[in-house]
């Protein structure tokens, strides 16, 4: 089966385990551990839409539906396992799609379910007896019409009699109806009440017995709320049709973006809420607020506590709540749970401490620093440094100087205890408090010769048992002092000189050690990244403006890996290369949308494989988690511009910062850095385009392959990934993730550059939308102790195609927004690397990649064809270099490099093989022993359906077509990938492809006797839709393939 991961179309949490419905799989995740307990196939082809829980007689059934089909599971107890296991005990399928099920008991025995309720697409009822497989009868109700959502009242013991169905017509109204109550054996029953509900289609109906409230959910982005006086105790008199004043709208909730998928009510400590989840995302909890009116009615307000972007991307598709935790699943595959307590009482407050009377004379604060949740120190204009403490508000004078008035910057060390104030004069005082910040325990003031002037910024690096401070001067003086606490000395270790620029300080700095020297990374007000070595004045390298000109804000560094972060909006990881002394940028991502003016990061979870950035958004303070794409905490405090500090605990997240001329501290009442929402970590948040395979290899066990891969999307990002085995299951684990596109990342591959026991390194291209290219080198250590150290990925090149416009009469150079990439490969030439490119705009183009200046340049190009390049292959024959690509208007064509006056291309052939587009392309030498070694097999896939083969002779400067086979109707829909893989040498070879009808299919292709022919093998479908790209790997004894679209699907050795 091997490991699929796809949108999460059904969720339901069962005592200590959750289900969940991926594909035509069902996932069983055990909630204490927070892990996968295995997974197991439903249906054949149809997705899993609906899952419901029943108790009954002390063990659960589960009912599964999707699409026609429907299964009933048993819950089975397995010795020594606490986790739940289900048996099917009926498989169904119906004549139409299920909306909705339900278990019901029989009207003579109601000690268990006997019985079976089904929803249909046409508002229809079937009732079945799913112990003995009888479908019983079918009732229609007398509305006849397409429905887009159903709802059976769940009552405490369902019969036939009491049965009631809630249904959304696609006339945009809730039909209720009964089954049980028709007329003269007709099987026609008549409705009990209509309400016209919505002004869209209606995709959710849901009726809470305890409340008497009806939820309804639509296509026009509200949640509507209706109070149902009769549903609670239904009538069983056929004339009994209700009129419209037995249901009363009582709210019109609006807070969605776009469409709403689901909406339920929940009572929490006997307050009603309601959560949402709808197609924009996200995940809303809405509060009741109820009050009296002078008629004696109740008066419902709703409004919003919590606002949470749950999944990437777009649509969360599923929700599930039970015993206090809230479900919910997207389409980015991913799937989180909250306890709704900590989403309810997820507060921050903000307090305002202004100066107390007798203290107005000390001037106005100027900096803060919070040492913890209750102590703050803060510095005034006057040379005043102060203690807060919050919970007694209480302030105290520490200390007063001369030196600092009128201008002083103050920078506080980690260690809290430590305080660097520097002045107009070069001078920097060292404080040194005692544990409760009541007493200066210790001071003594620095001054180079040389900073005779205004210091402009400081900061403090605690390396090991060392405490380092950093002095930024007038004309660029960056010093470096070592202050040894125990022993209460500094010492002046080293004195650089940053580059001139307009704003010349550093804003942040590390020091690194090596064997051999010690270097220094700074990063400085310009947005430049500066190497100095010891002994060195001047930066032994620099990257000039990488963050932009609004500078770099810190330089930090988490476990072994040091980050630099900017105002440019883009967290870059960094390694110090000593041996070429060097600063080499690994990889770059993006904070949130809008978010520009980051001001550092933090590890989530003490882990420093993920990490939190923390930064401005417009007037606020935002916490933001890389992770899961979360705002995890946020406070308007005015903007980047105010002196700020913030502190987290164990139970309390607390920012302190200056407004109004006052300390103001916002507190959330939980450790924000830690976020445990996470049961299966997200993937692409839409689309999945492209796949490429980069190293597999068999691991220490000796027995179970580990494969490491890469995917692109329509996110604009690229996910490094490894597949392997944990406890017998299949589980994929995200590696790495660029970040470095702007656009739909279209295509990628990879090329392995060197393969040992020990390691494997290739290079992996990406190239999408906005004519942008990036090149990475990616290391694989097969020997890692962890999965997270297997891989290491460098950031080597970018490219973009500019374009020369004029704008008020001055040239400047912009990107092509109109030119994309649809697909690349790569090929190499000694120490080149050359890549060829697919373009949108029908160019076909060369780049080249020299290996040791780490750059990337285009190389030639061929003349513009009036039509799209879709894909593009190469391959070695015959001591020539070939390129064959395939566009929109059905053509493959081949292409050579050739000298003449320089590179360029030429193209060889054009071979009209399809009607359209050419989605599918895979060219190789030919397999076959009794052609000549100068000939190649050329295999096509269109948008016409079809599949086609050539084997074509390169000799005597032309190109001839030996042999030509096809099949006109391959699938049903167009192709968007194939593959050869059968070992050469052979008389027949195996050809796998896939389309857009999710089905995988197996050909043989064989030569004999002047017989070229392509006859079918066999056949599956796979739980991926949209399949947009086919990958395989390993051989014939052992060939994994993999299928992306909407999701990916990993499946074993053939």
């Amino acid at each position: 089966m091997g490991v699929i991961e796809a949108p999460v179309t059904a969720l339901a949490i069962t005592e200590t385990v959750l289900l969940a419905g991926v594909g035509s799989y069902i996932k069983f995740y055990d909630l204490p551990g927070r892990k996968l307990s295995h997974i197991k196939k439903v249906f054949q082809t149809s997705v899993v839409h609906g899952i419901k829980i029943f108790k009954n007689c002390g063990y659960s059934l589960a009912v599964i539906f999707g699409n026609k089909d429907l299964q009933i599971w048993t819950q089975t107890v397995t010795e020594g396992n606490a986790v739940l296991h289900f048996e099917c005990d009926f498989n169904w399928r119906a004549s139409d799609w299920i909306w909705d099920a339900i278990l019901l008991y029989s009207d003579n025995d109601r000690k268990s379910y006997n019985l079976a309720a089904v929803a249909l697409g046409h508002n229809v009822i079937s009732l079945v007896d799913w112990k003995s497989g009888v479908k019983l009868k079918e009732i229609h109700c007398e509305e006849k019409c397409i429905i887009y959502s159903a709802h059976f009242i769940n009552e405490p013991r369902p019969t036939w009699k009491t049965l009631t169905l809630c249904s959304g017509t696609v006339f945009n109204q809730v039909v209720i109806w009964r089954p049980s109550v028709v007329e003269d054996k007709s099987n026609v029953s008549k409705v009990q009440e209509r309400i016209q509900a919505h002004d869209g289609v209606i995709f959710d109906v849901h009726y809470d017995l305890d409340c008497g409230f009806l939820l309804t959910a639509s296509d026009d982005r509200s949640i509507r709320v209706w109070h149902c006086k009769g549903l609670n105790n239904p009538s069983t008199d056929s004339n009994c049709v209700k009129s419209h004043s037995d249901t009363k709208l009582i709210s019109k909730l609006y807070g969605h973006e776009s469409r709403v998928w689901k909406a339920r009510f929940i009572k929490i400590d006997d307050e009603g809420y309601i959560i949402s989840i709808g197609e924009d995302g996200y995940c809303i909890v809405w509060k009741m607020l109820k009050s009296g009116s002078e008629h004696g009615e109740y008066q419902y307000d709703w409004h919003i506590v919590k606002k949470m972007k749950s999944h990437k991307g777009r649509n969360v598709w599923s929700l599930s709540i039970s015993g206090g935790c809230l479900a919910t699943g997207g389409g980015d595959c991913g799937i989180r749970i909250w306890r709704l307590n900590d989403l309810i009482e997820n507060k921050v407050t903000v307090t305002k401490h202004p100066l107390p009377e007798q203290l107005q004379n000390i001037g106005v604060i100027k900096s803060v620093h919070m040492c913890n949740s209750n102590t703050v120190l803060a510095h005034t204009d006057t040379g005043v440094l102060l203690k807060f403490e919050v919970e007694n508000a209480a302030w105290n004078i520490l200390q007063c100087s001369d030196n600092v008035k009128s201008y002083a910057i103050m920078c506080v060390c980690s260690d809290a205890y430590t305080v660097a104030i520097g002045n107009t004069k070069g001078v920097v005082t060292i404080l040194m408090l005692d544990r409760c910040w009541n007493n200066v325990r210790y001071m003594t003031s620095v001054k180079s010769e040389l900073a005779d002037g205004k210091i402009h910024n400081l900061t403090w690096e605690c390396n090991g048992a060392k405490t380092f401070l950093y002095v930024s001067g007038i004309n660029g003086i960056f010093m470096l002092y070592c202050i040894d606490t125990i022993q209460l000395s500094v010492t002046e270790m080293e004195l650089w000189y940053l580059p001139p620029a307009k704003h010349r300080w550093h804003m942040g700095a590390l020091l690194v050690n090596d064997k051999h020297a010690s270097y220094v990374v700074c990063g400085d007000r310009r947005g430049s990244l500066h190497l100095y070595k010891a002994g060195l004045e001047e930066p032994v390298h620099t990257i000039h403006g990488l963050h932009g000109k609004s500078g770099v804000t810190s330089i930090t560094r988490i476990g072994d890996t040091i980050f630099s972060t900017g105002r440019d909006g883009i967290w870059r990881k960094l390694h110090v290369d000593s041996c070429n002394q060097k600063i080499k940028i690994l990889k770059q991502n993006r904070a949130a949308q809008g978010m520009d003016w980051l001001e550092s990061v933090a590890s989530l979870n003490n882990d420093s494989n993920q990490i939190s950035v923390l930064g401005f958004y417009g007037r606020n303070f935002i916490i933001w988690s890389s992770e899961t794409g979360d705002t995890l905490f946020s406070v308007e405090c005015g903007g980047g511009h105010r002196d700020w500090t913030f502190s987290s605990g164990i139970n309390n997240t607390a920012i302190a910062f200056l407004k109004e001329s006052a300390l103001h501290i916002a507190r959330a009442n939980r450790n924000v850095l830690v976020e445990n929402s996470v049961l299966q970590p997200n993937f692409h948040a839409g689309q999945i385009t492209s796949i490429s395979h980069i190293a597999s290899w068999i691991g220490e066990d000796g027995v179970e392959p580990l494969t490491v891969f890469a995917t692109s999307g329509e996110d604009t990002k690229v996910y490094i990934s490894l597949c392997r085995k944990i406890m017998g299951r299949h589980q994929i684990e995200k590696l790495h993730l660029l970040d470095d596109h702007i656009s739909n990342v279209r295509t990628l591959t990879s090329l392995m550059k060197e393969d040992s026991e020990c390691y494997t390194k290739s290079f992996l291209f990406t190239g999408g939308g906005r004519a942008s290219l990036n090149g990475y080198c990616v290391t694989v250590h097969k020997n890692a102790c962890t999965y997270k150290q297997i891989c290491d990925v460098e950031h080597k090149c970018s490219f973009s195609l500019n374009t020369d416009k004029k704008i008020r009469g001055v040239l400047k150079k912009g990107i092509d927004p109109e030119m994309r990439f649809m697909d690349i490969a790569a090929w190499c030439e000694q120490d080149t690397i050359l890549v060829a490119s697919a373009c949108s705009d029908g160019v076909l183009r060369i780049f080249w990649l020299d290996t040791n200046c780490e750059t990337i340049q285009q190389l030639c190009q061929s003349l513009p064809m009036s039509n799209c390049l879709l894909t593009v292959q190469t391959l070695p024959v015959s001591s020539r270099r070939w390129i064959v690509t395939g566009g929109t208007d059905g053509f493959v064509r081949l292409w050579n490099i050739e000298e003449d006056n320089g590179r360029k291309l030429v193209q060889k052939t054009a071979l009209k093989q399809h009607m359209s587009g050419v989605n599918a392309l895979h060219v190789l030498p030919t397999p076959f022993p009794s052609q000549s070694s100068a000939s190649m097999l050329v295999v096509t896939g269109g948008d016409d359906n079809s599949v086609h083969i050539s084997l074509l002779l390169y000799e005597d400067t032309l190109i001839r077509i030996l042999r030509h086979c096809e099949v006109e109707k391959a699938h049903s829909t167009q192709i968007t990938g194939l593959r050869f893989i059968s070992p050469r040498n052979s008389d027949a070879i195996e050809l796998l492809t896939t389309s857009i009808d999710q089905r995988i299919t197996r050909w043989t292709v064989s030569l004999a006797d002047n017989n070229f022919d392509m006859s079918f093998n066999s056949s599956c479908i796979t739980s991926i839709s949209d399949v947009s790209a086919l990958e395989v790997w390993g051989s014939k004894n052992s060939l994994n393939y993999a299928i992306c679209g909407q999701g990916i699907q990993v499946i074993d050795p053939y």
